[in-house]
């Protein structure tokens, strides 16, 4: 498994990922790329300004896949 952290410095106040309107989202959308790059995600903690996951991709292009299109 791999521990994943991502941050953003940007993301404070209405833009912190754990206000109403973006938490939901962001959840869903870590599931639904899990399931499409095939990454089974163990635990995840939303902080507001960072990310943490903890996971594990099946293959190498899957992992680079699922963190290309969630960090982007």
């Amino acid at each position: 498994a791999v521990h994943l952290t991502l941050r953003s410095s940007r993301a404070v106040g209405k833009w912190s990922m754990l206000h109403p309107s973006h938490a939901g989202w962001i959840r869903r959308f870590i599931d639904k790329l899990s399931k499409r790059w095939d990454v089974r995600v163990y635990e995840f903690s939303n902080n507001g300004n960072h990310l943490h996951v903890l996971l594990r991709a099946k293959t190498r292009r899957g992992f680079q896949n699922f963190l290309r299109v969630l960090s982007a």
